[in-house]
């Protein structure tokens, strides 16, 4: 969680904001939120199709 909070670099006028990135772009504030449940789920569905898969057959 730490890579989504504000964080300013040296460089002037650069900000690293997901919010902001996540209101601008995708006008929605719970974009970041959002993704990582996607990535979360897609990751328990792969873990649930590879427990499926026969020990046999994931060589």
């Amino acid at each position: 969680m730490r890579q989504y909070s504000r964080s300013v670099s040296t460089a002037p006028a650069h900000a690293n904001d997901a919010n902001r990135y996540a209101v601008e772009t995708m006008s929605e504030l719970a974009y970041p939120l959002k993704l990582l449940a996607r990535v979360i789920r897609v990751s328990m569905e792969t873990q649930r199709i590879v427990a499926s898969v026969p020990e046999s057959d994931r060589r």
